[in-house]
């Protein structure tokens, strides 16, 4: 049989465990507006969006040798940046896809938990990733926080007006 070839999507012969800093972008599953609306400047968050603010918020302190830096939860998809510093024990620290596959899975567990109704996955299949070089850094970090007042712009953004009809008609 001849199976579809699927694109790499990581760097080849990149440790992905070792000292370096990613920018990361996961989007909901057909980027539905699973994690709230924007209103004015600021996201109001749903309960899964909670979740999903406050799984990422856990990871640095759930790994050894992985910080956070500016990170957002948008209506539907997260941007944030994970530094990997040096472990000062001897343990090997989790590489980026072991860390982003539990976040995931975590959150799509407890996304399950709380309905009762057929829907679709919380995630998309994969992620995007860009290992961040020291003079992209700033421009990341300010692209990250000024997600919220250029949602409009985003590439991400369709029409958040059918979601917030949504919440209203069930």
């Amino acid at each position: 049989m001849n199976y579809p070839v699927r694109k790499l999507l990581r760097l080849r012969n990149h440790d992905y465990s070792s000292e370096s800093i990613y920018y990361v972008t996961i989007c909901a599953e057909g980027r539905q507006y699973l994690f709230g609306y924007k209103q004015y400047d600021e996201i109001i968050y749903s309960p899964i969006g909670l979740v999903v603010r406050e799984s990422w918020e856990r990871i640095a302190s759930i790994y050894e040798g992985i910080l956070l830096d500016e990170f957002i939860v948008m209506p539907n998809h997260i941007h944030g940046i994970i530094v990997y510093e040096n472990s000062e024990k001897d343990e090997k620290i989790k590489p980026l896809d072991r860390v982003i596959r539990n976040f995931k899975s975590f959150t799509t567990h407890e996304y399950y938990k709380d309905i009762s109704r057929p829907t679709p996955n919380l995630w998309e299949r994969g992620y995007y990733e860009r290992i961040i070089r020291y003079n992209e850094l700033d421009s990341i970090r300010d692209y990250i926080r000024n997600n919220i007042p250029n949602w409009e712009n985003d590439r991400f953004f369709t029409l958040e007006m059918n979601y917030r009809a949504s919440l209203h008609s069930e």
